[in-house]
């Protein structure tokens, strides 16, 4: 199912940038939805058209919907450890 949300947004708030601001609204609902689990790193990428995983991930980070946790870095920590990396 496909929705199609309008929105009247005023012209002195769009400054000419209407395609801007359309994809600034989507971007904004598919970080929350991310979140929020309604949504997950593959739709996302799919949704934004990114070509690889780490520029959805990159994306999740700059909207602030991917927490890093310390179980995350010792996670990683160790996992490097064990590739001989550190």
């Amino acid at each position: 199912m496909e929705i199609q949300v309008k929105l009247n947004i005023p012209d002195e708030l769009l400054n000419g940038e209407g395609e801007q601001v359309s994809r600034s609204v989507l971007e904004q609902v598919i970080a929350e939805s991310y979140k929020d689990g309604r949504l997950n790193l593959k739709q996302v990428r799919k949704l934004l058209g990114f070509s690889s995983r780490f520029e959805a991930e990159d994306f999740l980070h700059r909207h602030q919907a991917i927490e890093y946790t310390l179980d995350d870095l010792e996670s990683d920590l160790k996992n490097l450890k064990d590739l001989g990396l550190r």
